[in-house]
């Protein structure tokens, strides 16, 4: 198994995932989003879906990190994004790990 060490990335721990946390719903919007000026007629909310479930399988064992640097930038990651972190998966090869 190998594992990627970006080296000017770092990950800070903003908190543990919680046990059967609250359920906070956000917004997504129905309209896609384009450049230029928008139509008035797409300011509407089509639903709203719940992050938490669709990003936490194991809430116990989920972290969220916070991004700080560049490094990662060609697969995705930009400072400041925001890293769910599940520590009971088994990391198969090519796989992004946060090693401590």
């Amino acid at each position: 198994m190998q594992s990627i060490i970006p080296s000017r990335t770092l990950a800070t721990l903003i908190a543990p995932a919680m046990i059967d946390g609250p359920v906070h719903f956000v917004p997504l919007a129905g309209a896609l989003v384009r450049l230029g000026l928008p139509s008035p007629a797409d300011d509407f909310m089509d639903e709203a879906i719940d992050l938490h479930r669709l990003l936490v399988r194991n809430p116990s064992a989920t972290f969220l990190y916070r991004a700080d640097g560049w490094s990662m930038l060609g697969i995705g990651i930009s400072d400041d994004d925001i890293l769910v972190v599940d520590r009971s998966v088994v990391p198969q090869s090519g796989d992004l790990v946060i090693a401590v």
